[in-house]
C-alpha cells in the first residue's frame, strides 16, 4: 500500500501535465503484469479446492 500512496503523492506533487500524464504511464503496466501474473496462478489452486 505504501508504493500506492507514493505514487498518488508524485501525482499530487507533478507540476507539468507531461509529468502527471508519464506517471500512470510508467505504473500502470507493472501493476496490470502483476496483477495478470498472480490471476494466471488462481486457477489451478482453486480446481483443486473444487475436486
Amino acid at each position: 500500500m505504501a508504493e500506492r500512496i507514493d505514487y498518488i503523492t508524485q501525482i499530487l506533487r507533478a507540476r507539468r501535465d507531461k509529468e502527471m500524464i508519464s506517471l500512470p504511464a510508467r505504473h500502470i503496466p507493472p501493476e496490470f503484469d502483476a496483477y495478470y501474473a498472480e490471476s494466471r496462478e488462481l486457477p489451478a489452486p482453486a480446481q483443486r479446492a473444487f475436486e
